[in-house]
């Protein structure tokens, strides 16, 4: 590309997002690295220079298209709303710069400065870039502060004062939102409560906040401690590289649409504008997502987007979205064995005894116990013996009607009604418990994985905690992510343990069924299983052979003595005699078909409405003698 082409590009994208000098020199240079890097490698790859130009500037971006598009909008909105546009329209076109788009990883190079910034966070780096308005180093100094570890002690201490004392710990700007508490009737001197040590300065704000029902954010360069509706109502626009996520194989289109109702479904979902909240995702844009959302479910999607690219097709293991190394050792030290004798101790008083014993952060949700009139001084008797400490609290605390998790760097105790409602993501991979069989064309992959991920989201969603699902208005969901063969799911730490036995039961199943057939026979024979049917067996056996591989089943004229010896594909009629006053005659036909034949036969019932199927019984099955099942022609075997 040429200099006069490269300004002239430049040019016309400083004028539409009215970049200052200083600005356009800082993206001038990289935005010429990556176009002359893309160039490259489209020369390599055998395009013309003409045609890799044409083709690089399509993927960066056409300037003008976009300009043409931002104007109209602009004009079209209300000054507040019109800056948002603007902000999310630019953003998704300089995120686009720092972000390669054709590639599943994500570039560390600098950013935009002044522009854009990669949120450089330690637990997930890199997955999104924010317009913003505050200058790059002084988010990335803020960030860093928030993980910094500290340790705090307060007793009767005014608000005001813990916030300063706070920022000078983290060595970070910290201000109160007075007009924020002020509307909500929350003194500046309100006196705090709280001790905790040794955790990120992050974990200490939302725990010590949350017993004062403030949260905090940060915004203009500054940790702001806020209400939570003040929280909520403070929108950001963030671009999320998400080419990699969307893409389950090189020779397949992007499929953002199961993408974006995984994103909608595991974050706070009464957030997005199809629900009537205020939260929007835009796109797909050239392998991106532009999501404008609060501050706090901007860290949801972060941290589900991180957990999202460390699904492995080699690993059953389950991941859950935004935890911490800290975290996962909490869990650890839930599994230590403990004794425990408390007569007549006040609850504060074993959670500090237990604290002692396990060294780790275990934190009284006051503000929960207080609204559940609970007191902190609540006499507990209790008595266990060599239990770890996960089962000793479930046991403990479940008269009084408490709970126990793991969340934010502490093992927090709040109220059963609290912790229904504090939902963990968790992706589980599903791979090996939905492998197609060899004979499966390459065309009928994606459906068969489909309906794989379909019927497991079923079986989970009907048999654990039935009650607790978004489709009967409980509060868990549960999505198929057909591109990593994983489950999606946002549910109770309970129900998760739930979902967890239920799988590695299944895993247990395919193991023992995968034995067997390899002691008695390989998985291209032919096995015979008895579908019930209630429809004239003779018009579905004929439907079948029409529709259900049709090629594959022997002629009727030999398909008896093809039954009879068990060595070719063989489909038989058993009629049952109608009992008086029934009103359904439940019919058989008995297959003899390869495992992947079966499968599309069961689908295909399904289809005809048809009831299950009884189960395979085996190729070479013998001895059922004479007239066979209700008089359906001897000698069948």
């Amino acid at each position: 590309m040429t200099d006069r082409e490269f300004d002239n590009y430049l040019a016309l994208l400083s004028g539409m997002l009215k970049l200052s000098r200083h600005q356009r020199e800082a993206i001038s240079s990289e935005l010429r690295d990556h176009l002359e890097e893309r160039l490259s490698e489209l020369l390599e790859e055998g395009a013309s220079r003409d045609e890799a130009i044409r083709l690089a500037l399509e993927e960066f971006g056409d300037a003008s298209h976009l300009a043409e598009k931002l104007a109209p909008a602009a004009r079209r909105t209300a000054p507040l709303r019109r800056g948002a546009i603007a902000a999310g329209l630019a953003a998704a076109l300089l995120g686009w710069l720092t972000l390669r788009p054709q590639t599943a990883t994500t570039p560390t190079g600098p950013t935009l400065a002044g522009v854009a910034v990669a949120q450089d966070a330690p637990a997930h780096k890199n997955t999104r870039t924010v317009f913003r308005s505050t200058e790059p180093e002084r988010s990335e100094k803020l960030e860093a502060a928030l993980s910094r570890k500290v340790s705090v002690e307060y007793v009767d201490v005014p608000l005001e004062v813990v916030v300063a004392e706070i920022s000078k710990q983290v060595e970070a700007p910290m201000r109160l939102d007075r007009r924020a508490l002020e509307e909500s009737v929350i003194p500046l001197d309100s006196p705090v409560n709280f001790s905790l040590k040794d955790v990120t300065a992050r974990s200490v704000l939302r725990h010590m906040l949350q017993d004062l029902n403030l949260t905090y954010l940060v915004r203009d360069g500054v940790i702001e401690v806020t209400t939570p509706e003040a929280c909520e109502d403070a929108m950001e626009t963030a671009v999320y590289p998400v080419a990699d996520l969307a893409k389950s194989d090189p020779t397949k289109l992007n499929d953002y649409d199961n993408l974006t109702q995984l994103l909608l479904e595991m974050t706070d979902r009464d957030t997005w504008s199809d629900v009537g909240g205020p939260g929007a995702i835009h796109g797909p844009y050239r392998g991106t997502l532009t999501i404008s959302q609060s501050n706090r479910v901007h860290e949801q999607l972060e941290a589900l987007i991180d957990a999202m690219r460390k699904l492995d097709l080699q690993s059953t293991s389950v991941i859950t979205a935004g935890e911490r190394a800290i975290e996962q050792d909490l869990r650890k030290r839930l599994l230590q064995v403990v004794s425990v004798e408390y007569v007549d101790l006040p609850l504060e008083d074993v959670v500090a005894e237990l604290q002692k014993s396990v060294a780790a952060p275990i934190l009284l949700d006051r503000r929960a116990l207080e609204d559940a009139v609970i007191n902190a001084d609540k006499p507990i008797t209790f008595t266990s013996e060599g239990l770890p400490l996960n089962l000793v609290l479930k046991s403990m605390l479940r008269e009084h009607d408490l709970a126990h998790l793991v969340r934010d760097e502490v093992i927090l105790i709040t109220t059963r009604e609290v912790a229904e409602s504090l939902l963990e993501t968790r992706l589980y991979p599903v791979h090996d418990l939905t492998k197609p069989s060899p004979e499966i064309p390459p065309g009928e992959l994606q459906e068969f994985y489909e309906e794989e991920l379909a019927n497991l989201t079923e079986l989970i969603s009907t048999n654990v905690a039935p009650d607790t699902w978004s489709e009967v208005g409980g509060p868990g969901s549960i999505v198929a992510y057909q591109q990593r063969l994983a489950l999606a799911v946002s549910q109770t730490p309970e129900v998760h343990e739930q979902i967890e036995q239920v799988l590695a039961a299944l895993r247990r199943a395919e193991s023992s069924a995968y034995s067997s057939d390899a002691d008695s026979a390989s998985h291209q024979e032919l096995k015979l299983v008895v579908y019930p049917v209630t429809s004239d067996p003779d018009k579905v056996i004929e439907a079948i052979r029409n529709y259900v591989s049709p090629d594959s089943w022997s002629d009727a004229a030999e398909n008896d003595d093809a039954a009879k010896h068990g060595d070719r594909p063989s489909i038989m009629a058993i009629r049952t005699d109608p009992t008086p006053g029934a009103q359904v005659v439940a019919h058989r036909i008995l297959v003899r078909h390869r495992g992947s034949v079966h499968r599309q036969l069961r689908a295909f019932l399904q289809l005809l409405g048809n009831g299950a199927y009884f189960g395979g019984m085996g190729s070479g099955m013998g001895g059922m003698g004479g007239g066979g099942m209700g008089g359906g022609g001897g000698g069948f075997f």
